[in-house]
């Protein structure tokens, strides 16, 4: 081998100068094992649904120390409500609103940080995070008004088209993909749609879907936001019964 040495002709940048130096010692990271949950009364059947009704209980090791402990879903920073050393627990609906409303639908991450200060003097804090697991947070439909028909035409055939409207309890963000799912309720009517959200400019709690072609008759309505799916009501015989749409 041999050594070559480049000179360039451009002058080179210098950094600015490091005012002050700190250290610190991780004696510990915190560890993130499973994830516990249990759902609201009225999503008893839906025992792997996540959403703002329900509470999770993290597991793992390590979830104490100096300074204080929080949890992140996707870029979203919460405070759990009950706190051990290898258990903590969070109830999305006891958390600060401001919290709430950080939270998005869809397939994320969540992890366990242990936040420190780094230097008193240096307007920063160190951030001990846990790893990461898979986590899916789900929109609900709203069960006052949550789904309604505007705009209704139809064509020579009898199909359908107009407007529909359905409002989440979680507000969708701009980028986010929102799809609107119908499922015809009888034997009569086996027919299946899917329709993409029109396009928003702003974070919203209610989206809009442009439908066509849609056979008349009764339908149940599922939102799906960027893979993650609303859940249906079931009744005593374990059957759907909503949120539902009638075209007619």
């Amino acid at each position: 081998a041999t050594a070559v040495m480049i000179q360039g002709e451009k002058a080179g940048q210098v950094a600015l100068p490091v005012r002050q130096r700190a250290a610190s010692v991780l004696l510990s990271r915190p560890v993130l094992k499973q994830i516990g949950h249990s759902p609201p009364d009225d999503l008893k059947e839906w025992a792997n649904t996540i959403t703002l009704g329900s509470r999770i209980v993290l597991q793992g090791r390590d979830f104490t120390g100096e300074g204080m402990t929080l949890v992140q879903i996707g870029k979203t920073r919460l405070t759990p409500q009950i706190l051990g050393g290898g258990e903590l627990s969070l109830n999305f609906a006891e958390l600060p609103k401001a919290e709430q409303n950080a939270l998005r639908a869809g397939g994320q991450s969540i992890q366990v940080l242990r936040i420190k200060p780094f230097n008193e003097e240096v307007e920063r804090d160190l951030a001990i995070e846990s790893n990461l697991l898979p986590f899916v947070l789900c929109p609900r439909i709203m069960d006052q008004g949550g789904v309604t028909l505007a705009g209704v035409s139809t064509d020579s055939e009898d199909r359908y088209s107009g407007t529909v409207t359905v409002s989440l309890d979680i507000a969708v963000d701009v980028r986010q993909r929102v799809f609107l799912l119908l499922n015809g309720t009888s034997q009569n009517n086996p027919n299946t749609y899917i329709f993409r959200a029109s396009r928003r400019r702003t974070l919203e709690h209610t989206m809009e879907f442009a439908i066509q072609d849609v056979m008349p008759g009764e339908y149940l309505v599922r939102v799906q936001v960027d893979g993650a799916e609303s859940p249906l009501r079931v009744d005593e015989r374990k059957q759907y019964i909503g949120p539902r749409l009638v075209i007619s």
